[in-house]
């Protein structure tokens, strides 16, 4: 019952997140979304559980690592919190370590009290200037820029990019994501 209602909501939440950060290349092995974007997050560029069904680490583990070698890039495993206890103790095992860390946040927002803000501009695609905005604030080199842009344009759900303005200038910007009703 509560636990079966839980772990869906949690792997719904986990495709909802893929959808809103899409990668520009993807492949599927085993139940395990490996997400390619030439390194610009460790999210749009990691090897991640799809479902619970997905295969254990310790049997696709050479598997993934050869895809991400033909890829150019370094294999990156995204252990959701949730996972850790089963995910862990392999990986450590082949030689992984901790690093960096993604944080989901999951609310409900309907007691959230909320007003139209006349310096919060939104828009259903990012701006020129909300990607430049956004490249200057992330620290994004000119590659990355390329992808930042290739990554937000690509993402098919609806979305509004938000900037907010102080003295005419962009100094805070974000981006959210609906996608199956979240």
């Amino acid at each position: 019952g509560a636990v079966r209602r839980i772990t869906s909501s949690i792997w719904r939440i986990e495709a909802v997140c893929f959808n809103a950060f899409p990668s520009l290349k993807q492949a599927i092995l085993d139940g395990w979304l490996l997400r390619f974007s030439k390194g610009v997050s460790r999210r749009a560029n990691s090897a991640n559980p799809l479902h619970p069904g997905f295969a254990p680490v310790h049997a696709v583990i050479e598997q993934i690592e050869a895809v991400y070698r033909r890829q150019g890039q370094p294999t990156i495993f995204r252990v959701p919190s949730f996972l850790a206890a089963a995910l862990d103790a392999p990986l450590t095992e082949r030689g992984y370590g901790r690093e960096g860390e993604t944080c989901v946040l999951y609310g409900a927002m309907d007691a959230v009290a909320a007003a139209p803000d006349p310096s919060v501009e939104l828009s259903a695609e990012p701006a020129p200037e909300w990607l430049a905005g956004m490249a200057e604030l992330q620290g994004h080199t000119e590659a990355h820029r390329a992808v930042y842009r290739r990554i937000v344009e690509a993402v098919a759900v609806p979305a509004a990019f938000a900037g907010l303005r102080i003295d005419g200038r962009l100094v805070a910007l974000a981006y959210g994501a609906v996608s199956d009703g979240l």
